[in-house]
Order: structure tokens, then sequence, then C-alpha cells
């Protein structure tokens, strides 16, 4: 029990970092099996030519996130990387409530690590 109360910032960051970074591998996984397979397979079977954005490093993940999570005007600036008015045609809420899980998780976990790394959280 004695641990248990001696719980320091460190502890708490960690724990918060682990968590967050936890979320943002689960939502990263849904995002992309259930969303971007399920929109990429309906684009070949309905046989429309489409430029896929390269990945790097996970990039096109964001990418389909922002295209589908943003309002229309903004997601049109990212149509260099990917086509976003195609991709948006086949995305439903339920994707969009995925991507706002991945984009929000993914945010707070950087805003952490960030807050971890400038203010030296002792380890």
């Amino acid at each position: 029990m004695e641990y248990a109360s001696s719980n320091t910032l460190t502890d708490w960051f960690f724990t918060i970092f682990l968590t967050l970074f936890a979320l943002t591998a689960v939502s990263c996984l849904a995002l992309a099996q259930l969303t971007m397979r399920r929109i990429e397979k309906q684009i070949k079977k309905d046989e429309i030519s489409h430029n896929q954005a390269l990945d790097f490093g996970g990039s096109r993940i964001v990418t389909y996130a922002y295209v589908i999570l943003l309002p229309k005007r903004f997601a049109q600036r990212l149509t260099p990387i990917i086509d976003a008015e195609l991709i948006r045609s086949y995305a439903t809420k339920i994707d969009w409530w995925r991507c706002l899980f991945f984009v929000t998780s993914s945010h707070l976990w950087l805003a952490i690590a960030f807050f971890g790394f400038f203010f030296g959280v002792d380890t």
C-alpha cells in the first residue's frame, strides 16, 4: 500500500502516456482495417481509377483521417496527396467517428509527449 500513496508526477506521466499510446495504436488499427480497407476495396470493386498516396511511415492513415474528418473545404487541400472527394464519397458516419477517435487520441498522445520532453519529467 505504500507504493500507491507515493505516486509521483513521473508515475502519472507514464501512466497517461502509455494509456494514450495504447488508445492511439488501437484507433490506428481500427481506422486502417475497418475504414481504409473497406473504402479501397469498394473503389476497386467499382473500377474507379484511384491514385493511392504513398505510405511513408503511416502517413496514408493520417491523410485518410483528415480527409474524412475535416470539413470539405479543408479536405480539398489534401487533393494533391489523395483524391479527397472520392474518399469522402465512400466514407460513412462510423468512419467519421473512427477518424475522430484516431485524431483525438494521437494529438493528446503527442501533446503529453511534448509536455514530458519540454518540462523534463524525471525518469
